[in-house]
This record gives structure tokens, C-alpha cells and sequence, in this order.
């Protein structure tokens, strides 16, 4: 590409550089490598596999960000055959495959292609096959469709970050023709199907172990975020183990902790104040152990790589810990639901009922093993109070509500659900809006909790069921008898 005379766009360029190329060799970065096959910066109809054979991309995939796989529900066709859906991963080595323990990963089985900068050298030797052969390989490098400086400008500028037309959903377009009051409606009464299937799941886990033990259920898994929850669970389930009236928040610290098999036994290299609060736990633990081993977990059973402090488990069962020594706790929250609070008071009245005191270690460490010191802004923050609101203490007080039959308060659920202001942005709801509402974000009256779960609802009912070209899908027919305009044909 040649020099352009103006300072910002020589400004600009050398960003690009930086933001698309890696460091060796000038190979392009994975995250550019990325962008061009999302939004299929390729030659088409030149696409071969490393083996000669030509393939047709029907479908790219959709970007799968937290884990696995870059890509997953992608349809190809290889030689004219018939489509085939799976999983896409990109690298920018094809060695990547093994060195990335792709071939070891039960997560990576479904992958069906692997899209690589370029092949390896066949003179030179490569890497023993690991447990599982690689899938068939795509190299891109003679096949794009502009030169990799403009494709690294094109990166820099930001515009692969709105998904092309051919990646949203079949009712996105009938979607985009509602008034804004039809669309808040249709997303609304989504998010309120969500809610009912919530408010069923209590309801039926209560009947089996009663209402308080589903509502501890249901805390101990979102406490677990999108990658503890089963542990958490675990340790929720078995409750009557290791809680008991009248027990100190300490005690059920060291249980709990003990039983997630979180708590460190070398303390050498320890903070001193860290030391003296773990051998207090030890201490208690010590002699509970023996007692309660058979519900205990291995540390191997938690997803600690790259959590954030704030976010671990040790903190998190901790916290726990505090809700479950208090034993008006559970009436506080049953009271909380009969006061009269205006919008803007749901989130920090909330959050001050799960903020519990914090004298002591956890006010000023973050986990049992962190030498930094924890913020003054508590146990919890809005956005985690926002996520248990609606999954869980929302559901389950509306379904205590259902089964009382007692509508005032089941009406002040519903009032509160419809209110409660919109919870982070997240993966799921960054898809829902790019797959329905072609990446619009949520405004006025519709930026609220329901109508976030409204959208995640629509994916779950429609979308999971269908394949990526929306192939019977009955929703943007749906849509269609809305707005008398045809939806986009698939």
C-alpha cells in the first residue's frame, strides 16, 4: 500500500500495523486472522483444504469468545458434498493444533475445520499427532481479498466489529421494521416467558427439598458465574452437611472452603496477616474434616485460570459463608420485596442486604492466596447484584408468590422484574444483539433487565434449535404476521 501524505492517515496505518501484525516474522495476529474469516475477507471460490480438496463456505460460524473454539454452528460444504455443521478454530501456525493441546481438549471434538495463516514446510518435521487427529486444514494466506495491510487498516478502524449481513438472523430484519413501542413489547413478553421458566424451576425444586433450600441453590449458583456453578451447586446440595444453626461465619468459611478443597496448606510464603486468618480456618477444619471428607471436592473440580480476584471462588463462598450465619437473612430479603422502593432504589437496596459487614481479612485481601488489597466497595457489586436479582431472588420470591397464591405480591415481583434497571454487558447479550438487532444497543425504555432477558430468551427457544442460515425457524415468520412485510428469505 503506498505512503499516504497526510499526517493522520500515516498515523493511523502505523496503528494498524501494530494492532494487526504479530511480533514474528510479521505474521498476522490470531485477532486479525479472526475478523477475516467472521467476515469472510476471503477469495471464495479459491478456498482449498491442505489437501487439495475445494471448500465452500455456506456459513462462517458465530464467535464463541469464552472458551472452545472460535467459532461454533458453522456450515461447509467440501468437493460439493453435503453441508456439514461444526465448530471452527483459528490459529495463525498450523502446529497450533497440537501445541495449543487442541488434539487433547474434549471441547475442541466438534471442530471441523482448522483456518490457518499458511502450512507448514513438509521438508520440515513436525509435531507427533496428540490424542485425537487434527480436522482438515484451511491456509489463507494467498486467498484473501486485499492486501494484509489494508486487512490490518480495515482491523485498526474498528469496522469488523459489526457482523455482516449474511451473520444476522432471519428475523432481524422484521425485527428492525417494528415501531420501538412493538419492539420493547415483543422483547418484553420474551423476557417474561424467561422468567416463568424460572419461577417453574423454583417451584419445583421446592417441592423436593423445600423453599429455603432452593432458594441457597440457586444463590450458590450464580455465585458461581458462568464457570462454577457446578461446584458451587455441589457444595449447595449438601448444605445440611456442613451448616447448622447458630454456627459463626468463620466456621462455615472454613467448611466451605475446606470442602472446595480451596484452602492453602503451605503458608510460608503468605502475607503474616493471611497466615494467622488460615491457620485459624485450618484449626476448625482440622477438626471437622473427618466428618464431612465424602462431600469434599478436589481443587481440580473449579475454573480458576484467569478469574478475576473479585470473581473467585474463595471470595465468593466466603460471602456465602456470611449469608448463611445470618439467620434473619432470608427474612430481610422477604421483607425487602414488600417495601415500596421507586426504580432507581432497586439495585443499591438489593445490594445492601447482600453486602454483609466485612471486619477482618476479607475487607482488606481479596482471596486466601492474593497479596493486593481488596476495594472498599464490598463483597458484591451492581452488576452480580443484577444477575442474582433476576435469576434467582426475583424468580424465586414470584414463584413463593404463585404457590400462596398471593397476587399483590406476586404483582410487586412483576413490577420489580419489569423495573430493574439493565444488568453488564456480557457475550450472550453482545450475540443476541448482533444475531436480532444487527449489533443496535438497547435505548430508553427498553435498556432495562427483561428486556436483556427477553433477547438471551429469543436465542434460546429459536435460535439453539435452528441451524446458522435459520433454516425452519418459526420466529421470523412470526415477526412476519407482525409487520405484513415479508422476513428475509433463507
Amino acid at each position: 500500500m503506498p505512503k499516504h501524505p497526510h499526517w493522520y492517515f500515516q498515523i493511523r496505518e502505523h496503528a494498524g500495523r501494530r494492532e494487526g501484525l504479530r511480533e514474528d516474522h510479521g505474521l498476522p495476529s490470531e485477532r486479525l486472522l479472526q475478523a477475516v474469516w467472521l467476515h469472510q475477507r476471503l477469495l471464495r471460490d479459491r478456498l482449498q483444504t491442505s489437501d487439495g480438496r475445494s471448500i465452500e463456505v455456506v456459513h462462517p460460524g458465530f464467535p464463541r469468545p469464552e472458551g472452545g473454539p472460535d467459532f461454533e454452528k458453522a456450515l461447509i460444504r467440501i468437493e460439493g458434498g453435503p453441508v456439514r455443521q461444526g465448530d471452527v478454530e483459528v490459529d495463525v501456525h498450523a502446529s497450533g493444533w497440537h501445541s495449543h493441546g487442541h488434539d487433547r481438549n474434549p471441547r475442541f471434538t466438534g471442530v471441523i475445520l482448522h483456518v490457518v495463516w499458511d502450512l507448514p514446510d513438509p521438508s520440515q518435521p513436525g509435531k507427533s499427532p496428540g490424542n485425537r487427529e487434527a480436522p482438515l486444514t484451511l491456509a489463507v494466506h494467498d486467498c484473501l481479498d486485499a492486501p494484509l495491510e489494508e486487512l490490518m487498516l480495515w482491523l485498526d478502524r474498528g469496522e469488523h466489529v459489526v457482523w455482516p449481513e449474511h451473520l444476522r438472523g432471519a428475523c432481524c430484519s422484521p425485527l428492525s421494521r417494528l415501531s420501538p413501542g412493538e419492539l420493547e413489547s415483543v422483547l418484553e413478553e420474551a423476557g417474561l416467558a424467561r422468567l416463568e421458566a424460572k419461577v417453574l424451576h423454583f417451584q419445583a425444586r421446592a417441592r423436593v427439598v423445600g423453599w429455603e433450600q432452593a432458594l441457597w441453590e440457586g444463590l450458590f449458583r450464580g455465585l458461581g458465574y458462568k464457570h462454577n456453578t457446578w461446584p458451587m451447586l455441589w457444595l449447595a446440595e449438601r448444605r445440611d452437611r456442613w451448616w447448622e444453626p447458630q454456627a459463626r461465619c468463620e466456621t462455615l468459611q472454613a467448611r466451605l472452603l475446606g470442602l472446595a478443597g480451596l484452602l492453602p496448606e503451605e503458608t510460608r510464603s503468605l502475607p503474616p496477616e493471611t497466615a494467622r486468618f488460615l491457620r485459624r480456618l485450618w484449626d476448625i477444619w482440622w477438626r471437622d474434616r473427618a466428618a464431612l471428607e465424602d462431600c469434599a471436592l478436589p481443587r481440580t473440580a473449579w475454573h480458576l485460570h484467569g478469574v478475576r480476584p473479585a470473581n473467585h471462588p474463595e471470595r465468593r463462598l466466603a460471602l456465602a459463608a456470611c449469608w448463611s450465619a445470618d439467620p434473619a437473612w432470608i427474612r430481610r430479603l422477604e421483607q425487602w420485596i414488600t417495601r415500596d422502593l421507586p426504580p432507581r432504589a432497586l439495585v443499591p437496596g438489593l445490594l445492601q442486604l447482600m453486602q454483609p459487614k466485612q471486619p477482618g481479612f476479607w475487607s482488606r485481601c481479596w482471596t486466601l492466596r492474593s497479596t493486593g488489597r481488596a476495594p472498599a466497595e464490598g463483597w458484591i457489586g451492581a452488576a452480580r447484584a443484577t444477575e442474582l436479582a433476576v435469576n434467582v431472588v426475583l424468580p424465586w420470591l414470584g414463584a413463593r408468590a404463585r404457590a400462596a397464591g398471593h397476587e399483590p405480591l406476586w404483582n410487586r415481583v412483576l413490577e420489580r422484574y419489569l423495573a430493574w434497571p439493565p444488568a453488564a454487558d456480557n457475550a450472550a447479550f453482545r450475540l443476541a444483539r448482533q444475531r436480532l438487532l444487527a449489533g443496535r444497543a438497547l435505548r430508553g425504555t427498553c435498556a432495562r433487565a427483561a428486556v436483556q432477558q427477553g433477547l438471551i430468551q429469543i436465542l434460546r427457544d429459536f435460535c439453539d434449535h435452528a441451524n446458522a442460515r435459520c433454516d425452519g425457524c418459526p420466529f421470523p415468520a412470526a415477526l412476519e404476521s407482525r409487520t405484513g412485510t415479508p422476513a428475509r428469505s433463507t
